[in-house]
């Protein structure tokens, strides 16, 4: 095959040529330059994925030192970053992960897509931190927050992560990229005496299920999926309540269930309760479900919470949400001085850094706190 612009890079050894392989076509050239040298005597060639000679040259040295200290080369031939993220999120598919794991990897894989479409026919493995700082700088002139734009950005480094794992490219570009996680917003929480007015301004509707979630700490999906059979009344002083439902295909978020003990409070309150159908919570009757057999309305419910908020006289009442319930309950056991190890099975969390975002302390227990320090008198007659 002729070549055109032909030269030897310097230092190589073997001698690596470089040049640009004329097309039998058209007879013009074509736009990246290939290496070729021959080891035993047994020729190679190689293309470069790049029309400037200069980095020509730098991609033929740095390939050849990779070589000699026996590392990946990354300017083989390697599957398109397109379809190397299509493949990773076909396989997302396949593992059958929840419905909303998937939105966000496919959100992410659309993300990068469009951001970077000049880039996507680039093989997987020259994708590098440009492209990876590029796709960020988009999603922050686009307004989004610090914690979103890091979780998008810890998808594309599975991504590539998993083409290195399965073999689509020899070594992941993006492993000395390192991030530092931002902090987590801080999120509201009731206090008792809120969450006293807020049961007061329920209806009788509305109030057993507020009433479940503050007593129990449960997501709103645990409690729409809890069913009278997960309730024993008969265990221990008022009974426990078996949580095992509620996530991403038909599991808890963490995919372990637990057994949380019933309030007495909360007992009243289940009790009193019609058993329409299997699950303990239902939704308003309808001329579509006239028995109300069908879940509770998510919408419904925090809209309800959030004109309370507001009637109640709560300051920035839009702020509140139903999770909020979820920040009481740990707060709570904050308060009472719960061990990190309850709380965690209570709350369904394994790790002590996630529920650190849920606990709070309120102003008169850390006054308390600090009138509790206690400094003896001077001994020797002095005034303090």
């Amino acid at each position: 095959m002729k070549w055109v612009n032909s030269t030897e890079v310097p230092g190589t050894d073997p001698v690596v040529t470089i040049g640009k392989p004329v097309s039998g076509k058209n007879g013009k050239p074509g736009r990246y330059y290939h290496a070729r040298w021959t080891v035993a005597r047994k020729p190679h060639t190689r293309t470069l994925r790049t029309g400037n000679k200069q980095e020509a040259c730098r991609r033929v040295i740095e390939m050849q030192a990779r070589e000699q200290r026996g590392e990946p080369d990354l300017f083989a031939k390697s599957i398109s970053v397109e379809a190397g993220l299509d493949e990773f999120l076909a396989v997302c598919r396949d593992r059958g992960l929840g419905p909303k794991s998937l939105s966000k990897y496919d959100l992410v894989v659309r993300g990068v897509k469009d951001s970077l479409r000049e880039r996507l026919g680039m093989p997987a493995n020259q994708f590098g931190e440009r492209e990876f700082w590029q796709y960020r700088r988009v999603m922050k002139d686009a307004g989004l927050k610090d914690k979103t734009i890091y979780d998008r950005l810890i998808v594309v480094k599975q991504a590539f992560n998993y083409m290195e794992r399965v073999g689509l490219i020899p070594r992941t570009p993006l492993k000395a990229i390192k991030m530092s996680k931002p902090e987590s917003d801080a999120q509201p929480v009731f206090t008792p005496e809120q969450v006293a007015a807020i049961l007061a301004r329920a209806t009788a509707y509305e109030r057993p299920i507020y009433k479940f979630l503050a007593y129990t700490g449960c997501r709103y999906g645990e409690a729409r999926d809890v069913l009278w059979s997960d309730i024993d009344f008969e265990r221990g002083a008022s009974g426990f309540v078996l949580i095992s439902k509620g996530g991403s295909a038909g599991r808890t978020k963490d995919k372990e269930s637990r057994r949380i003990p019933i309030h007495a409070e909360l007992k009243t309150a289940l009790m009193k309760l019609d058993h329409i159908g299997d699950r303990v919570f239902h939704g308003i009757p309808s001329p579509r479900y006239p028995l109300g057999t069908m879940p509770i309305s998510a919408p419904m419910l925090l809209r309800r919470v959030k004109e309370i908020c507001t009637e109640a006289g709560f300051e920035n009442p839009r702020q509140y949400k139903l999770h909020t319930f979820r920040h009481f309950f740990a707060s709570m056991h904050a308060r009472a001085g719960t061990s990190y190890k309850y709380a965690l099975e209570l709350m369904g969390h394994s790790d002590s850094r996630v529920l650190d975002l849920y606990y709070h302390m309120y102003d008169e227990d850390l006054e308390k706190s600090i009138e509790a320090i206690r400094i003896p008198p001077l001994t020797d007659g002095r005034a303090a």
